[in-house]
């Protein structure tokens, strides 16, 4: 089984019909894989001001719920106009 980088893991769980373009662009565009790593961080940064008790953490969370919805759909735009599959060649048969 294939280690799934941690950058992409929740993009995949997010759009896991195109699970192969994903790992294929994440593997071969740079800007793709800047994405995918902003979106973790974004995630991340989610999680911590959802759990938050800080004053201004509500405001916090919910910022980062909107930048991680249009992340997604930025991404989700990205794999649908650079698709990345490879398609095999038929042989002829002789």
């Amino acid at each position: 089984m294939a280690v799934i980088h941690p950058a992409i893991f929740e993009i995949i769980q997010r759009f896991p019909e195109q699970r192969d373009d994903i790992i294929s662009l994440h593997n071969h565009s740079h800007t793709f894989r800047s994405m995918c790593e902003d979106f973790r961080k974004c995630k991340d940064a989610y999680k911590h001001w959802s759990q938050s008790e800080a004053e201004n953490s509500r405001l916090r969370s919910e910022e980062y719920r909107e930048l991680l919805e249009n992340l997604g759909s930025e991404i989700n735009q990205y794999i649908t106009e650079n698709p990345m599959k490879l398609h095999k060649q038929k042989r002829p048969v002789n």
